[in-house]
């Protein structure tokens, strides 16, 4: 039997948030959640690890990223009782983002039979848009007591390769244990 709640609340997103290795060193802070409109919105309050130079309060791009794909899959992911994975990310950084915090809301656009379309918008202290982000977040067209069990999937296979100029590339396939 499996005990992951069907939708988690903003306490359980909150608790997932601080006991990731990863996620924890962002600080983030959930805000609101709307399960009807699929929405969320989360802070990230500056800290110096998160600054693109020091003293200048000026976010890195890295960690903003990483910002918009946290907040991005829970936008799905608290429907769904969990996070869930990210198949391709894109992020406009349109400027720089000064400030003593960022808000991001993200908004699920359309959710298919295997990919789930979530838009995420950046904003500093001013509510100005700062970043936009887009996500593709793997859904597999399951229904939610197959996505409970997700989480004891594990990696079967993995087939990678690499080019003496390009970038490694990897692709995974997961299967029940």
């Amino acid at each position: 039997m499996n005990d992951k709640p069907d939708r988690l609340s903003l306490e359980q997103i909150q608790a997932n948030f601080d006991k990731s290795p990863a996620i924890s060193t962002l600080g983030l802070q959930v805000l609101s959640l709307d399960y009807e409109a699929s929405e969320i919105a989360v802070k990230m309050p500056m800290n110096p690890s998160l600054e693109r130079v020091a003293g200048t309060k000026q976010f890195h791009g890295g960690p903003i990223a990483s910002f918009v794909d946290t907040v991005g899959d829970y936008a799905i992911g608290m429907l769904l009782g969990g996070g869930v994975p990210t198949i391709n990310i894109r992020i406009d950084y349109l400027k720089p983002a000064v400030g003593d915090s960022l808000t991001a809301v993200a908004r699920v656009r359309r959710t298919g039979r295997t990919v789930t379309v979530v838009d995420i918008d950046v904003m500093n202290e001013q509510d100005q848009l700062i970043a936009m982000g887009r996500g593709g977040i793997e859904t597999g067209g399951m229904g939610e007591n197959e996505w409970r069990n997700r989480r004891n999937w594990t990696t079967r296979s993995s087939m990678c390769s690499s080019t003496w100029t390009g970038p490694r590339a990897c692709f995974v396939t997961w299967a029940l244990p």
